[in-house]
């Protein structure tokens, strides 16, 4: 059976001279180093989804691999600038492409939410009119013939009597405000968040993104917010 390196031979070949005089000598490039070359440049694929680390961790690897046995032959075989540009280029592209997922989930909008802010939530304090555009984004648990839409709101969770298991709280628009103004905070400032799915998060300073299906209460008890998100998404 003919050994793959084998096969290559003739097809990859680094040049080099013997010596001044002598004749031209040719140096196989092993098949790794242009594996890795190869899988290097396919780790900017990276930034797909966090599965592709297949490709840059594919090329971390056979350039390693390439690098040892061209190190332990270097008059014999090839292929150490191959390999070397592939373990770069994998090591790059890995930590560009991660940087750049990690970077959308804790910051960018989730495909298929439409984006609010408390700015938008807020009704008119003399009538205590809500949003039209907020009621129509709002679910309607009478129409049962289309999906709810989604909707994701950044601001800060209110202290409550739990710092752990927590599966339901208020998220105002900043801590700091509503403190100094709990007294008179307008109901529609707020918004009750109700995580969905069984699961719990622990209280966090700062801001937080959360995303789910908004229901709006156009007539709720005194003092409370008419607003509240089933949440899907908590970041």
């Amino acid at each position: 059976m003919v050994d793959f390196e084998d096969a290559l031979k003739g097809y990859h070949r680094d040049f080099v001279e013997a010596d001044a005089d002598g004749p031209e000598k040719y140096k196989p490039i092993v098949p790794p180093a242009v594996v890795s070359a190869i899988f290097g440049v396919l780790s900017i694929l990276t930034i797909l989804g966090w599965g592709m680390v297949v490709f840059p961790l594919t090329g971390l690897l056979c350039g390693v691999f390439a690098l040892r046995k061209i190190l332990a032959s270097p008059e014999d075989v090839g292929g150490f600038q191959l390999a070397v540009a592939g373990i770069v280029l994998s090591l790059v592209f890995w930590l560009v492409g991660y940087s750049y997922l990690a970077y959308s989930y804790y910051y960018e909008i989730p495909f298929g939410y439409v984006p609010i802010t408390f700015e938008e939530i807020a009704g008119d304090p003399k009538t205590g009119k809500l949003p039209q555009r907020i009621l129509d984004l709002a679910c309607d648990p009478e129409r049962t013939d289309m999906l709810p839409q989604k909707v994701f709101i950044e601001g800060e969770m209110y202290p409550g009597k739990h710092l752990h298991d927590i599966d339901q709280f208020i998220i105002v628009e900043t801590i700091a405000q509503s403190r100094f103004s709990s007294m008179v905070r307008e109901p529609t400032e707020s918004v009750l968040i109700h995580i969905t799915g069984g699961r719990t998060v622990s209280h966090r300073t700062g801001k937080v993104r959360v995303g789910g299906v908004l229901t709006v209460d156009k007539s709720p008890p005194p003092g409370e917010t008419p607003y509240r998100i089933d949440a899907d998404v908590f970041r």
